[in-house]
């Protein structure tokens, strides 16, 4: 009698192909089953680095987890929050940069699980996109022995994928134009929070427009809407907001619509911070290496113009 048996790994990569096989752009319905097998596959990948760490680490509760439970396959699995933070805490791979297309992807999934779904398919290939590229390099990165295992399937996976990754690349060249303009004019250009491309366009007096998916929203929306993607925690918190707000007074204004760019690296975020009503921004404020003041920061300069007119004078 014939049998179906699946890795862990084997069937990660399954639904994988298959959400690459869904993504279609002429028949949206097709959308719906991309969403749903990426979703699975993302889950099963990080659940394979944890497998590789320990096998309990996909219990939901580790300290109750059973080797003959894992064997069977039953038992209440980690679900997908506690996933990420075991896979940053105990394998020590961090996310940061991943985590607001992981939650898009799963909020996606959850409506059409669910309940209903209604979703532009710029937004909806752009996420898609993004996903299969986080989880190819987390392949790569991660699980080498298993990418050589399925070399096979994985070339399949990149030939079907580069065909989407033209779309990509021709909806940008559609709207270079657009972009160049806004950067010409310095208006501020940031992620935006429907597609997660970084072209939303804030032109101040008129509502945010996103030039790759068409997501437009009036100011106060797009900076919630903005503030609970890229945030989330405190900002969907109402306790938390009331606290400390995430969306802090426009200094030029006077709006509740400004937020302030946190900085993972050593270069400060240029611009530091931008309205999303009255489209002003300012640069970051660093400290002068020389003389400890805080300055506007010009660029990869950590002096001062007063330090730096000092020091030409000496010359």
């Amino acid at each position: 009698m014939s049998k179906l048996e699946l890795s862990l790994v084997e069937n990660a990569f399954d639904f994988f192909l298959e959400a690459i096989d869904q993504i279609d752009q002429t028949n949206p319905k097709k959308l719906k089953f991309s969403i749903l097998n990426m979703a699975s596959a993302v889950e099963l990948i990080l659940k394979a680095k944890l497998q590789q760490e320990h096998w309990a680490l996909i219990f939901r509760d580790p300290s109750k987890a059973s080797w003959d439970y894992f064997e069977k396959g039953n038992f209440r699995s980690a679900d997908f929050q506690d996933v990420q933070d075991r896979i940053e805490a105990i394998c020590k791979i961090r996310l940061s940069k991943h985590k607001t297309i992981l939650k898009k992807l799963r909020e996606m999934r959850n409506r059409l699980q669910h309940f209903a779904y209604s979703g532009q398919v710029m937004e909806i290939t752009s996420v898609l996109t993004k996903t299969w590229s986080f989880l190819w390099d987390f392949i790569h990165d991660h699980l080498p022995e298993e990418a050589e295992e399925q070399e096979a399937r994985l070339n399949e996976i990149r030939e079907r994928m580069a065909r989407h990754e033209v779309f990509i690349k021709q909806r940008f060249n559609e709207i270079k134009g657009q972009l160049d303009e806004a950067k010409e004019d310095v208006v501020p250009v940031i992620s935006c929070p429907s597609c997660l491309q970084d072209t939303l366009i804030i032109p101040g007096g008129e509502a945010p427009t996103c030039c790759f998916c068409r997501y437009e929203r009036e100011p106060v929306e797009v900076a919630d809407d903005w503030a609970t993607v890229f945030v989330g925690y405190p900002h969907t918190d109402p306790k938390e907001r009331m606290i400390e707000p995430v969306l802090k007074e426009c200094p030029e204004c006077g709006q509740e619509t400004m937020i302030e760019f946190e900085d993972d690296s050593m270069i400060p975020p240029d611009p530091a911070w931008v309205c999303f009503s009255c489209g002003e921004s300012g640069p970051p404020m660093v400290i002068c290496h020389n003389c400890g003041e805080e300055f506007p920061w010009e660029g990869e300069v950590y002096i001062c113009p007063d330090c730096r007119g000092e020091e030409e004078t000496n010359e």
